[in-house]
C-alpha cells in the first residue's frame, strides 16, 4: 500500500488558472493538470492507493468553498485536509464541522496565509485542534515562490510544540525545506512528523540518509507535493533507498500514515 500524504488539486473550473499562476510564481512545471481526475490518473500509473489533499484558504472568504470541496471530493482514495484562514470568523465552528465530517487534519501555510507560525494570534486554532484531536500539516521552511522572511522555521515550530504538547504536527518538506541544519538542531528526535514532499529528488542522498537514521522512522510520511513532483518518480526513489530496511519503507509508505489518519 502507498499513501501520498501531501498533494494538491483544484476545482476543475479553477485548475488551469491556478496552475498557470503557481507555475509562474515558483518557476516550476506541473506533472498533472491539477484536477481530481488528473491526480487519479497519476495514482493509477504510480501505484499510489490514497492521496491526502492539502487545501489552503488564502483568504477568509474561501472557508465555505473549501469545506464544500472537501465534502465533494472525499472518497476511499482521496482524503482531503481542511483549511481555514487565521482571520476567519467562527474558527471553532468550522473545525467542529470538519471533525463531524471525518476530516482528520488541517493544512496551514504561513507564507500563503501571511502569519508567523508562533504568533499568539493563531494560538486559538492550535488550542481547538488539540482539543478535537485534529492534526495540522504546516508548510515548513523556504517556499520557492516567496522571498524571506520565512514564517515557519524549525525554531518557530519548536515553540509551537512546546506550547501545545498534545497537538499533532506534520512539518512538510522534511521538517523545513532548505533549512536542514536547523531541523537537526530543533526537531530531530522530537514527537513531530516530517513529510517527504518536494524533497526526495532534491536533498543530497547522504543528507536524506542522515534524516532517516536520526529522526524516528515512525515519524516520516511519504509525500510528493503533486502536481509539482511526480508520484511515480517519488515511489521509485523511496523504493531504491538501500539504507532503509523493507519494514521501514513500509512504515514510511503507509503504516505511519494509517496510524495518523486512523484508517
Amino acid at each position: 500500500m502507498i499513501i501520498d500524504f501531501h498533494t494538491h488539486i483544484f476545482p476543475d473550473h479553477l485548475a488551469e488558472n491556478a496552475l498557470n499562476f503557481l507555475s509562474e510564481k515558483g518557476k516550476i512545471s506541473p506533472f498533472t493538470d491539477g484536477t481530481l481526475n488528473g491526480l487519479l490518473e497519476s495514482m493509477e500509473k504510480s501505484g499510489v492507493d490514497v492521496s491526502v489533499i492539502c487545501n489552503i484558504a488564502t483568504n477568509p472568504k474561501q472557508s465555505d468553498n473549501i469545506f464544500n470541496f472537501c465534502k465533494k471530493i472525499r472518497s476511499d482514495k482521496i482524503l482531503p485536509l481542511g483549511s481555514i484562514h487565521p482571520e476567519s470568523e467562527n474558527i471553532e465552528e468550522y473545525l467542529k464541522k470538519y471533525k463531524s465530517e471525518g476530516v482528520k487534519g488541517l493544512k496551514l501555510h504561513p507564507d500563503y496565509q501571511n502569519f508567523y507560525i508562533d504568533d499568539k494570534n493563531v494560538y486559538k486554532i492550535y488550542e481547538i485542534c488539540s482539543e478535537l484531536d485534529i492534526f495540522i500539516l504546516f508548510h515548513a521552511g523556504v517556499d520557492i515562490g516567496y522571498p524571506p522572511p520565512y514564517r515557519a522555521t524549525p525554531e518557530r515550530i519548536k515553540k509551537v510544540m512546546d506550547n501545545f504538547p498534545k497537538l499533532k504536527i506534520i512539518a512538510a518538506h522534511m521538517g523545513s525545506y532548505e533549512m536542514y541544519d536547523e531541523v537537526e538542531e530543533y526537531l530531530f528526535g522530537e514527537d513531530i512528523y516530517f513529510d517527504t514532499a518536494y524533497c526526495l529528488d532534491k536533498m543530497p542522498l547522504n543528507l536524506m540518509e542522515k534524516f532517516f537514521k536520526k529522526h524516528p522512522i515512525e515519524r516520516f510520511l511519504f509525500a510528493t507535493d503533486s502536481p509539482w513532483c511526480s508520484q511515480k518518480e517519488y515511489v521509485n526513489i523511496l523504493s531504491s533507498f538501500n539504507f532503509l530496511k523493507e519494514e521501514d519503507k513500509e512504515k514510511i509508505f503507509y503504516k505511519n500514515a494509517k496510524e495518523l489518519l486512523k484508517i
